[in-house]
């Protein structure tokens, strides 16, 4: 019953929420040493997540009272109303409003594939992305392991969204941004797949959560101002942005295929793109917009 049970709920959350939720069966110890059947379910951006109990549900599907279908729907609802309340403050002690203002920053998601969460979540539009709020796990801040900022966690240590965005806005930008042109050989020209003139990376000091740059017009209509062109901007990664002059005959697809290959030569391993649009930055208006 209960591999039926986890295979029903492995169902539901890949419905509701995507391929990329891990759904594991779970164990928690019980005061008496008893084993209580559980299922955690981890999302890709979360560095901490609940497990929730099942045993009440397995009882009615032991007795025939219960399908596995309705079991699942039952626990997917309990899953749901979680998202409502901030483990944060029970999990992880130094957070408080001072750690909160003192360290958050902007991280880019994108809005489609994170819409089911994003009413639990302040956050800010942009266009086919939202900008979340995200403070460090690590004291030290020596490895890039965050949690998101939701309503629960601002209603709990009294954070107004003004404080948020103001905080947010000031420290991603302090952490800084490089902006270097991509040279994979010697200088050659145009590139003859593109049509480009040269590619552009631009990314955060650090090298981590780069696509951020896309907040902060200033940096686009440097570079842009610099090229004396439109850009196009290709937001693959979370860690960085690929731009080109914007020009007559550039090929978007060859485009996008290169910035792909870049983020992967940058960053090996399995990527999660963050966006498939391209972006084109106005340099006259100082706007940017999908193409």
């Amino acid at each position: 019953m209960r591999e039926k049970l986890i295979g029903e709920i492995k169902k539901a959350v890949s419905e509701q929420y995507g391929a990329d939720y891990e759904v594991q069966p779970y164990e928690i110890i019980a005061p008496g040493g008893c084993p209580i059947p559980s299922v955690a379910i981890r999302t890709p951006s979360e560095s901490i997540c609940p497990a929730i109990r099942i045993d009440h549900l397995l009882s009615p599907m032991e007795c025939g009272l219960s399908e596995p279908e309705d079991a699942a729907a039952e626990f997917m609802d309990l899953y749901n109303r979680i998202n409502d309340i901030s483990q944060y403050t029970r999990c992880i002690p130094h957070i408080d409003c001072s750690y909160v203002l003192d360290t958050v920053t902007y991280r880019l998601v994108n809005t489609q594939k994170g819409s089911p969460h994003l009413s639990h979540l302040p956050h800010r539009k942009l266009l086919d992305l939202s900008a979340v709020y995200t403070v460090p796990v690590d004291i030290s801040r020596s490895r890039d392991e965050y949690i998101i900022v939701d309503n629960a966690l601002c209603e709990k240590l009294s954070i107004s969204a003004e404080e948020l965005q103001e905080s947010a806005e000031l420290h991603t930008e302090f952490k800084g941004f490089r902006m270097t042109p991509y040279t994979p050989g010697p200088p050659a020209g145009p590139d003859t797949g593109t049509g480009c003139n040269g590619l552009w990376v631009l990314t955060s000091k650090n090298g981590t959560n780069g696509a951020t740059v896309l907040l902060y017009p200033y940096y686009l209509r440097k570079l842009s101002g610099r090229l004396k062109k439109d850009l196009y901007l290709i937001a693959s990664s979370r860690d960085r942005v690929i731009a080109a002059p914007a020009e007559k005959g550039t090929d978007l697809q060859s485009l996008r295929d290169m910035a792909d290959r870049i983020n992967s030569a940058c960053s090996p391993g399995p990527q999660k793109p963050l966006t498939d649009s391209i972006y084109r930055f106005r340099r006259r208006k100082g706007r940017l917009e999908i193409v």
